[in-house]
């Protein structure tokens, strides 16, 4: 990797490294190498999946497009929501296969996904 014999053979001219090179031997200068790789997306995942209840449960406890609608848009909003909320109900018809959503307010926790998918990608 850079000898003087593959210096010689490349007409005196060192090839620049790529980015998997680079970015190869940036882990390896950590002590980290393949056999890590599994952990790595499984802390990723958990980290990611605990955002995405966090903000989830965040947005369904904190109804921020009703708080903000209500004072924003406070004539139309009662209007706005009642649609959203029908057109919800005829999305949510799923949930009602799964006991845990059966008694739950469906248009409320499509809307707070909604919120929070908002909140995550922003």
């Amino acid at each position: 990797d850079g000898t003087e014999e593959d210096r010689a053979r490349l007409g005196g001219e060192e090839k620049k490294p790529s980015k998997v090179d680079e970015w190869r031997q940036y882990f390896q200068d950590r002590g980290l190498g393949p056999a890590d790789v599994p952990l790595a997306v499984v802390v990723h995942e958990v980290v990611g999946f605990s955002w995405f209840v966090g903000s989830w449960s965040a947005c369904f406890a904190l109804q921020p497009s009703k708080v903000i609608g209500h004072r924003f848009f406070a004539e139309r909003s009662r209007e706005v929501f009642d649609r959203a909320r029908r057109k919800m109900d005829s999305w949510s018809s799923w949930m009602n296969r799964v006991d845990l959503f059966k008694q739950a307010d469906k248009p409320r926790l499509l809307i707070s996904f909604a919120e929070a998918s908002i909140v995550r990608n922003a």
